[in-house]
């Protein structure tokens, strides 16, 4: 049976560093998280922004798509004509207006799908906001 060997573990001192100015030095750390916190918050702003123009410039690409093909059913309906034989009185026919089909609309995006993406960087800034709070309350109380 073999025994188990104990090892001591030997503590090293504990070294400590004297701070001149110690409110100085917490204080210039605060202000610097204040800081990097209110360029994280502009930072979520912006990512929201992009975000919006991305949905926006596909919804817009889908619209364009859209347009495109009615003006082609569209010049495919209108006969073609010439325009010397349209200079000569004629007499005119009544004719039958066609009438187009608008595609089916497709439901716009709602916010609950939209929602998992901006809630996540919402709560991202609700968060900062608040730690910006905390900070700012210390900086005030030194």
């Amino acid at each position: 049976m073999k025994k188990k060997q104990i090892k001591s573990v030997a503590k090293e001192p504990a070294f400590y560093v004297g701070v001149q100015n110690p409110a100085e030095v917490r204080k210039t750390m605060l202000e610097a998280s204040r800081e990097l916190l209110v360029s994280l918050k502009q930072y979520e702003h912006l990512r929201n922004i992009r975000a919006q123009k991305l949905s926006l410039y596909s919804k817009y690409q889908i619209q364009v798509s859209n347009i495109k093909s009615l003006i082609a059913k569209l010049q495919r309906a209108v006969p073609k004509h010439d325009m010397d034989l349209l200079s000569a009185p004629k007499k005119v026919e009544k004719v039958e207006p066609v009438v187009v089909e608008a595609p089916a609309k497709t439901p716009a995006p709602r916010a609950a799908r939209v929602a998992p993406q901006h809630l996540a960087a919402m709560d991202e800034v609700t968060r900062l906001e608040s730690e910006l709070a905390e900070i700012e309350k210390k900086l005030s109380s030194m």
